[in-house]
């Protein structure tokens, strides 16, 4: 048995590292008794250290009230689970592009990483000391560039000039980055079933990817010991680990054309995510040979209505 922690991977071009975690065993005899797990990289395309550097894309939403638009500056402070970042200068033009009624404004701002966004806050600054503008704004859209994650903050009030307002966080856009990070593994049970008819069982090595709306299982080998598979009329069960795949899309089943009598009509496959308890059918009804059908070794299966 193994016990392995983590698998951490170097590109040494651009001195980036990438972590995968496991803290599990890899082992017939402990915890869930497989010898292969599916490692999810917890770092993608982020910084190494939060000392790092990365962009937020900002988009600064100025409300359809009259008079809402402003011609002064403004700044923006993020507020994240790490720190808070620097003031971060959204200066106007001096005929007054940004900020205007009912218009959005974009900026770039790059800055030490401040982890997961909790609030931000939005400040307005004074043109003179008699200035008393009034700038009402909707909404900031902060996104994180390394992740795509997205964290929008609604304002709807006014803020005067030489004023600032702290907003909440009140709704956020996870990335598919960050939500495939974020999947747990889970078991599936594959079922095979062969045709009953004369000649369909194969002996030959047969394998499958499973497809879902999350990524795919890469191909995994039907195998077990001590039992002749893929005979005519035979059910036959299989149990691996891999990513919650979500919703299943498609099968690919293919053999390697080996063995004595290597055709195979296969009936359906039927999987079963075992942490939920939902199946998928994938009825098949084809031969997989080069002899018969249409002479192609795998089939893409499709789930049944």
């Amino acid at each position: 048995g193994w016990h392995l922690e983590y698998i951490e991977v170097l590109d040494q071009k651009t001195d980036k590292s990438f972590m995968f975690p496991c803290g599990r065993w890899l082992a017939k005899d402990e915890d869930d008794k497989q010898i292969m797990r599916e490692l999810v990289c917890t770092t993608p395309d982020t910084p190494k250290s939060d000392k790092e550097k990365i962009a937020y894309n900002i988009k600064v939403v100025t409300s359809e009230r009259k008079e809402g638009g402003t011609s002064n500056d403004a700044y923006l402070i993020l507020e994240g689970d790490l720190r808070k970042s620097k003031e971060f200068s959204m200066d106007n033009t001096a005929k007054g592009k940004y900020f205007k009624q009912g218009h959005t404004d974009e900026f770039k701002f790059t800055t030490r990483n401040v982890g997961t966004l909790k609030g931000v806050t939005l400040g307005h600054k004074k043109a003179g000391s008699k200035d008393k503008k009034q700038w009402h704004v909707s909404e900031v859209i902060v996104e994180n560039t390394s992740t795509g994650d997205k964290y929008i903050f609604g304002c709807n009030h006014w803020i005067p000039a030489g004023g600032e307002k702290h907003l909440k966080l009140t709704d956020a856009e996870e990335s598919r980055q960050t939500a495939i990070k974020n999947l747990a593994p889970v078991q599936y049970e594959v079922v095979t079933v062969t045709s009953n008819e004369k000649g369909a069982g194969t002996d030959a090595n047969v394998t499958i990817i499973v497809y879902g709306v999350n990524g795919d299982t890469g191909k995994r080998q039907l195998k077990q010991k001590f039992r002749d598979l893929f005979e005519r009329g035979q059910t036959d069960k299989f149990q691996f680990e891999a990513l919650d795949l979500g919703e299943l899309t498609k099968v690919r089943i293919e053999h390697d054309n080996k063995g004595f009598g290597a055709d195979w009509l296969l009936d359906h496959v039927d999987i079963t995510n075992l942490a939920t308890n939902q199946q998928w059918t994938f009825p098949c009804g084809q031969w997989l040979s080069t002899k018969k059908g249409d002479g192609q070794l795998y089939k893409d299966l499709l789930p049944g209505s």
